[in-house]
């Protein structure tokens, strides 16, 4: 019906009967309906903050995703060892038989597509930094695995665990939260602005009709939650952060001055071990060397099986120290290297300067080489000792006295080292060369971070009443670190 032949049939129904003024009103509205359809329709315009999307990687080999879920664990590592190790032990024994040839062929095969499939299913990328590598646990198995480490860590240090709602604890915590926001994109990424509740973008509802006003294509994302665990022991100098926990001990506190900046770089490196999930890494790493080491003993076992036990056993004793060489020290050394440069652009989009991280690399040197001085000097003092007491031959109960404290205080030493600056850790001087070398770009991230957002968000605690019953100063160790440092 043309539009003004319908205008003039609602106001001829409007005059005719005032019964009809309700019918009027209803007409008008389906007018008003008909006469929007024909007005173009105007784009609705709302207006945020525009920042680059995490992208989804797509997987390395394409692989269906439900077969890949299924072989992707550490089940299946085993039953490949065991089924390699089986067919090479029994390879030798088909040559004698009738049709050993196919037999011995199929024995053969087995190591090879074993192998095979591990590399096809555990090749993965990392975040960050997209370096190829081999994982072969599943989320959860990585998660019951934290777990069962982080208790068997946590249950005999149980009375010197700091509580949760305690001033260093929740310091500690706001530091993490910190981190947290920047943590969860890609450090490649530019820097966006960050606030308590996080906003990402999402692809638009199809379902959605418009009747909302709220931005619909817009989503909170809360960032992952950590949860911290401040042991107060005195004598360990060491930080770690597992899954979702992360654990910091009083002298790794103390030993940075309880200085905010300082913690947050020692956090953001072990933040970076945890998005980058290195704890499965090694597994995944040392699990595809043992494979390549059982297949290697099979290889040598069908051609020294006559030599008898003792060269078998020399032969598997140097197979299991390569690949405990390669796994617990080469290999981690460059996890640490790669948790150093990621931590270090958290550290600088988080609001927090990364100028700081080599002066905290820096005094971990210093301590470093003190503490090899003060164990050449025991070792030197327990020499001296040893030769007093036997010219004063002293009694037998002193003698052991004397002799227990030189010990003591060594394996204290040794402790502290192995922990913070083991064989698996670059030296910290190694790490000051290659930390200045990214400095730049990590500058210029903090102060993009600085004028997007601001200062980090700060608890503010009376640091003066650590030595409460919350952190303990009267370690020998914390006795040590002041003596050289203050």
């Amino acid at each position: 019906m043309p539009l003004i032949r319908l205008l003039t049939t609602q106001r001829t129904k409007s005059t005719c009967c005032r019964q009809c003024l309700g019918r009027q009103i209803m007409g008008s509205n389906r007018l008003n309906q008909q006469q929007q359809r024909l007005l173009p329709i105007q784009p609705s315009v709302s207006f945020r903050s525009f920042h680059s999307s995490q992208t989804s990687k797509s997987p390395i080999i394409p692989l269906p995703a439900i077969l890949l879920g299924l072989l992707k664990s550490g089940k299946l590592v085993s039953f490949v060892s065991l089924s390699s190790k089986t067919s090479l032990t029994l390879l030798p024994h088909t040559f004698r038989r009738d049709k050993g040839k196919l037999v011995g062929k199929i024995l053969a095969g087995i190591p090879i597509a074993g192998l095979a499939l591990l590399v096809a299913v555990g090749l993965d990328q990392a975040p960050n930094t997209s370096r190829l590598r081999f994982i072969y646990l599943s989320e959860q198995e990585e998660q019951e695995e934290v777990e069962k480490a982080i208790q068997e860590l946590m249950e005999p240090k149980a009375g010197l665990i700091a509580s949760s709602d305690s001033e260093a604890v929740l310091w500690l915590q706001t530091i993490v939260d910190n981190l947290a926001k920047a943590a969860q994109d890609d450090v490649r990424d530019p820097v966006r602005q960050y606030s308590n509740s996080q906003l990402l973008p999402v692809h638009e509802n199809d379902d959605n009709d418009g009747d909302d006003d709220d931005d619909t294509d817009l989503k909170q994302q809360e960032p992952k939650k950590y949860e911290v665990h401040l042991i107060c022991d005195g004598n360990t100098l060491n930080a770690m952060c597992a899954g979702r926990h992360i654990v910091m001990y009083d002298l790794m506190m103390q030993a940075m001055d309880y200085d905010e900046t300082k913690i947050a770089v020692i956090l953001s490196h072990e933040i970076a071990h945890s998005i980058q999930r290195h704890f499965v890494e090694t597994h995944g790493f040392a699990s595809l060397l043992l494979m390549l080491g059982d297949i290697t003993r099979g290889v040598f076992w069908m051609v020294t099986e006559s030599f008898g036990p003792y060269v078998n056993q020399k032969i598997n004793e140097a197979i299991t120290g390569f690949i405990a060489l390669e796994s617990e020290y080469t290999y981690n050394r460059q996890l640490e290297r790669e948790a150093d440069l990621v931590g270090l652009q958290i550290l600088a989009k988080a609001g927090y300067d990364p100028r700081v991280a080599i002066d905290v690399w820096t005094t971990m040197a210093e301590i470093e080489d003190r503490i090899k001085e003060l164990e050449d000097e025991q070792v030197k003092n327990s020499l001296q000792l040893q030769q007093q007491q036997q010219q004063a031959q002293q009694s037998s109960r002193q003698q052991q006295m004397t002799e227990q404290q030189p010990i003591s205080v060594s394996s204290m030493v040794e402790n502290l080292i192995s922990i913070w600056f083991g064989s698996s850790h670059p030296p910290s001087q190694e790490r000051v060369e290659y930390i200045r070398q990214h400095l730049d770009h990590s500058i210029e991230l903090y102060d993009d971070a600085i004028k997007l957002n601001g200062e980090p968000l700060h608890f503010d605690w009376n640091t003066s009443l650590a030595s409460d019953d919350s952190i303990s100063q009267t370690s020998y160790f914390w006795g040590l670190l002041h003596y050289f440092f203050k």
